[in-house]
């Protein structure tokens, strides 16, 4: 048996996988380890030791981007006094 670029073993009669999912893998930028967030206001503590928000400390450590919207419980928390929410949630 060979083995094929991901290091599995494959029969000689069959091809190997392809290289360029594995390849793909390579570029992704990943989180890993401890990362210390205060449970509140959930900042993220940076190496140097300042606080940053979290959206911006995930888009300076990854590839992720961010699109902000606000969930049902919270749309009702901000406006379930105002007249237009009210006349919208019936």
């Amino acid at each position: 048996m060979k083995r094929n670029c991901y290091g599995a073993r494959s029969c000689e009669g069959k091809p190997p996988k392809p290289k360029m999912s594995f390849c793909a893998l390579e570029s992704v930028k990943k989180l890993s380890g401890l990362i210390p967030i205060c449970s509140r206001c959930h900042q993220i503590r940076d190496d140097k030791g300042y606080w940053n928000q979290l959206e911006a400390y995930i888009q300076q450590h990854s590839e992720a981007l961010f699109s902000h919207g606000l969930c049902p419980v919270c749309t009702k928390e901000l406006y379930q006094d105002q007249d237009w929410y009210q006349k919208h949630d019936k």
